[in-house]
């Protein structure tokens, strides 16, 4: 069983230093780890997304119009040219 006893403690004095902006840093903290151990996670979710809605597009464009538009292609290269900026990066790390 367990059993609770209470422990006697002083009050704390003083303020905090944290500040709610303090967040964002924190946040690009996060990032830049990520970013600098594992970079192709950080990267295959924005380059999924582009390419994933790219070919949704083109689909759709190929559906209503018969062809495919710029906006369809602007995404799914800028998607493949974000995972291969991640795949460099993955590269990169794997050398040091």
């Amino acid at each position: 069983t367990v059993k609770y006893l209470p422990i006697p403690y002083h009050e704390r004095v003083g303020n905090s230093n944290i500040k709610p902006w303090h967040f964002f840093d924190f946040i690009a903290l996060i990032f830049r780890l990520i970013v600098f151990f594992k970079p192709l996670k950080m990267f295959s979710i924005p380059a999924g997304t582009f390419f994933f809605l790219g070919v949704i597009k083109g689909i759709k464009d190929i559906i209503f119009t018969g062809a495919i538009g710029n906006l369809a292609l602007i995404f799914i290269f800028f998607g493949v040219q974000v995972f291969a900026m991640g795949f460099l990066a993955e590269i990169i790390i794997k050398k040091r």
